[in-house]
């Protein structure tokens, strides 16, 4: 049986860059925005995030979630 994968999206473009969202070295964090998530990269140290993002009156509001870490 021979496995396939999917075909990688048109666009790798991310939804919108964050700069100085990252936890690990205050960098630029680029979040790809889905129905109830985002996922989150840093250009500079490649920390993976999965931030709250919230629409507030006075603008985006990003929000690390505690991890643990083994």
């Amino acid at each position: 049986m021979k496995l396939t994968r999917p075909e990688p999206e048109a666009t790798s473009v991310p939804d919108l860059e964050i700069d100085g969202a990252c936890l690990g070295c205050d960098g630029v964090l680029s979040v790809r925005v889905r129905s109830g998530s985002a996922r989150g990269v840093c250009r500079g140290c490649g920390w993976w995030a999965s931030p709250r993002l919230s629409r507030e009156e006075d603008g985006l509001h990003v929000r690390h979630m505690a991890e643990a870490a083994a």
